[in-house]
Order: structure tokens, then C-alpha cells, then sequence
């Protein structure tokens, strides 16, 4: 026990000297509501250590992964479920930090859902591997397990009631000062195809939320516009995140250019697709990728991107890098 504590304080020093070495992004500055800073984290898929340590990284938790931080919103930009074998306790550790940092009026814990969310709320479990069907059932046959486990996630149920809590209010998308957060991101001519005569388009935005957030509740039978799967849907688009590692077409970056125009935001933030080379900046900086896989299924670096008033964005890593 006495080894395990000490080499658990040896990781959080280490941490903490790499979070020096953290790297920017450059890009204009920004601002982030009545935030002191914003801490955004990309695609986890069911992994707990890759979230604790991202989460450690940025200095929300401490040691023992309890909050710690002073005035933050941390945003999880979704596809927290599925492939890893702790999702169901990835959700529970988020939510409990939310209790932790409301109760202490010190920050919030925020999520978008994505793409794999959306399949688990339609009861599609192709990506979910056994130990992730026990995580929800315990220790019970298999077949038991994913019956348990589609109950749980199905609209009304007990999961999709967390992911409904996690959400606050934006499972498709979210507006915090002037930056957009989004699963795969939103697209310029969805805005316009859902758009009704004379709305505005932050009006569309909070449509769709509340239409998702009907659907989470199980008041709507099917995934409304803003989660259903199509080419340009929020929670799977991938024109932004692709080709991974360098700049998406310019026609695709012209599109988020209008996208956050229409919207009086200055960047968008997504997930969705992993950049294994760490947290990027594409289309001249209007857009920033920040699924890293993070998750052992990838093997990619484990970072967290920050977001302070007054100053560019920057990327806390746990990979030593030089240059951007």
C-alpha cells in the first residue's frame, strides 16, 4: 500500500511538469462565458485511467480524482461509450464529478453526445465489447448482459437518463462564449435544411437540443435530426476530422467558416475522428480536433485541450513534444 501511494505521487508530480511543457495551438483568443477556463476532452470509449489522467492533466482532479479546480467547465465532446470495458463507469465517474463540483459552486461537468451514445440509445451494441456488457450487469451470462445493458441505455432508461443529466440541456451541440462544441461538428447547409422561415440560428441550435433531449427522456420514438445518422448530422459528421493529422478540403473548411458565422461563434471543437498525433488546429484555426485516442483501444497520446479568456487555446499532453 505504502508503494502504491507513493507511486501515485510520483505520477502526479510528473504530471504536473509536463503540464508546463503544454503546447499551443495558436489561433485567436477567445472567450468562455462566465467560465475562468473551459477544459475539453475528445473520444475515451470506455476507458477510466485515460479519463482520469486527461482530467488530471488539466488539473481539474487531483490524485485520488477528486475535483480540485476553481471556476471550470469541463466538456466531454462525446463517444465516451463503447469498445473499452469501463464505459458505464466512465459515465458514473463524470457524473459524480458534476455532484462534486456543484457542490462545492466550483465548476460543472458538461457532454455531447456522440455517435456511439447514439447506437447504444438505439440498442446497437456491435461496438460494445463483453466486459463493457458486464460493466452495466455485473457478473451474469453474456446473453443476460446485453439484454441488461440495451434496457439501461434504451430511451427512459437509467442510462439514458445520466447521459440526459451529463447533457444539461445540449446533447447535440453546445455554445460556450464563442466557441462551439459538437461530436463531429455542424455543417453550414444542416443549419439551413432544419432552419424554419425567420429563425435564428441559435434558435435551430436550441431546437435540436431539445428535441434530443426529448428523445433521451423517451417522449420521441425515434433519433430526432440532430443525433440520427446521416452524412452531415452533428454526432457523425466527419468532413471537419478528416484526413486525420492535416486539413480537412478547403470546400469543408469554407462550410465551417459559414457554419460559425451563422452562428456568432469564432471555432468549433469536435471529436469523432482520431488525430494520433495530438489535438490540432485545421482551417486556419476554426476548427480544433481533439480525439486523440486517448482510449487503449488506440494507443494515442493522452491530452485535453484549454480554453482561458484573453488567451489562444493551448493542449496539456501526457506525450513530451517539441514544436506544434
Amino acid at each position: 500500500k505504502h508503494m502504491g501511494r507513493r507511486k501515485r505521487r510520483l505520477w502526479c508530480f510528473w504530471s504536473a511538469q509536463l503540464v508546463v511543457g503544454a503546447r499551443g495551438l495558436g489561433g485567436a483568443v477567445g472567450s468562455t462565458g462566465k467560465w475562468s477556463r473551459v477544459v475539453a476532452v475528445g473520444d475515451l470509449h470506455g476507458d477510466s485511467n485515460a479519463m482520469r489522467t486527461c482530467l488530471r492533466l488539466a488539473g481539474v482532479v487531483n490524485c485520488d480524482g477528486s475535483w480540485r479546480s476553481e471556476g471550470t467547465l469541463v466538456v466531454c465532446c462525446g463517444d465516451v461509450l463503447d469498445k473499452g470495458g469501463e464505459d458505464w463507469s466512465c459515465l458514473q465517474y463524470l457524473s459524480r464529478l458534476r455532484r462534486e463540483a456543484r457542490a462545492l459552486d466550483t465548476g460543472d461537468v458538461a457532454m455531447i453526445l456522440g455517435n456511439h451514445e447514439v447506437m447504444n440509445l438505439e440498442g446497437r451494441m456491435r461496438h460494445v465489447s463483453r466486459q463493457g456488457f458486464r460493466d452495466v450487469a455485473g457478473d451474469c451470462p453474456l446473453e443476460t448482459a446485453r439484454r441488461v445493458r440495451r434496457e439501461h441505455f434504451a430511451p427512459g432508461g437509467r442510462g439514458a437518463k445520466t447521459l440526459a443529466e451529463l447533457c444539461c440541456g445540449a446533447p447535440v451541440a453546445r455554445i460556450v462564449g464563442d466557441t462551439l462544441f459538437a461530436h463531429g461538428g455542424l455543417h453550414a447547409d444542416f443549419l439551413d435544411k432544419h432552419r424554419r422561415p425567420g429563425e435564428k440560428y441559435r434558435r435551430v441550435l436550441r431546437r435540436l437540443n431539445a428535441e434530443a433531449c426529448d428523445w433521451l427522456a423517451g417522449r420521441l420514438e425515434a433519433a430526432p435530426p440532430g443525433l440520427a445518422e446521416s452524412d452531415d448530422s452533428p454526432a457523425w459528421l466527419t468532413a471537419y476530422s478528416n484526413p486525420p493529422d492535416a486539413d480537412p478540403d478547403p470546400e469543408h473548411c469554407r462550410v465551417a467558416h459559414d457554419a460559425l458565422a451563422k452562428l456568432g461563434c469564432r471555432r468549433m471543437v469536435v471529436g469523432h475522428t482520431p488525430q494520433l498525433l495530438g489535438c490540432n488546429a485545421a482551417c486556419a484555426g476554426a476548427v480544433i480536433r481533439i480525439d486523440t485516442g486517448a482510449s487503449r483501444v488506440y494507443g494515442g497520446p493522452r491530452e485535453a485541450l484549454e480554453l482561458r479568456p484573453g488567451h489562444p487555446p493551448r493542449v496539456v499532453s501526457s506525450a513530451i513534444r517539441f514544436g506544434l
